[in-house]
């Protein structure tokens, strides 16, 4: 089944990424923004989650509990991060960044 919605990105989007089931989605923009889809019923319900910087990669594990979200860190040069969200829970489990790899 196909279906289409609404934009509400800001510039391109960026990355994309869906859960097995299709119950749920992860969408990022250019502008900064990553949005969670609940797409369970036939009125999707979307959250924006705070990460506020550009994101190059979304995957999310196969149960679809944990998402983790590929960064762009300013910078010169910039930096990559990876942040792993707990989803049901909406926050951050575990920041990994040049910093914490040595």
């Amino acid at each position: 089944k196909v279906r289409t919605y609404p934009t509400i990105h800001h510039g391109m989007i960026t990355a994309l990424a869906a859960v097995a089931d299709g119950s749920r989605l992860a969408s990022a923009d250019l502008a900064g923004n990553l949005y969670l889809w609940d797409l369970s019923s036939d009125t999707p319900r979307v959250e924006r989650l705070p990460v506020d910087r550009t994101v190059g990669a979304l995957s999310f594990s196969p149960d679809g509990r944990i998402l983790a979200v590929g960064t762009a860190v300013g910078g010169t040069p910039p930096r990559a991060q990876v942040q792993v969200w707990d989803v049901p829970g909406r926050a951050v489990r575990t920041l990994i960044s040049p910093d914490t790899i040595r």
